[in-house]
């Protein structure tokens, strides 16, 4: 199963559970993840034609979340070969 799979399991379903790198699966008392990595790719799943500053900016709205920059959302989205608005595109339609 690869990490792409395993996070649009998560955010797909209704439970409460976030990815941790170090020890797999971890169930947050709090409803929402934590992760940045995930809240990207919900951010992605939501508008896929957000730019890297609008996400950059619903990421610092929200409370208990790490601080990401540009840079590193822009490494998130590089990571998940989500970088030009066409791939977020065909990201949330192979998603349905």
């Amino acid at each position: 199963m690869t990490s792409v799979s395993v996070i649009d399991n998560l955010l797909s379903s209704p439970s409460k559970w976030g990815h941790d790198h170090h020890s797999g699966l971890v169930e947050f008392d709090e409803p929402g993840a934590t992760d940045l990595e995930t809240i990207i790719l919900r951010i992605v799943k939501d508008d896929p034609f957000a730019s890297i500053s609008e996400m950059k900016r619903e990421v610092s709205k929200m409370d208990r979340v790490p601080q990401g920059g540009w840079w590193r959302i822009f490494c998130i989205l590089k990571k998940q070969k989500l970088l030009t608005k066409r791939s977020r595109f065909k990201f949330i339609r192979s998603r349905w």
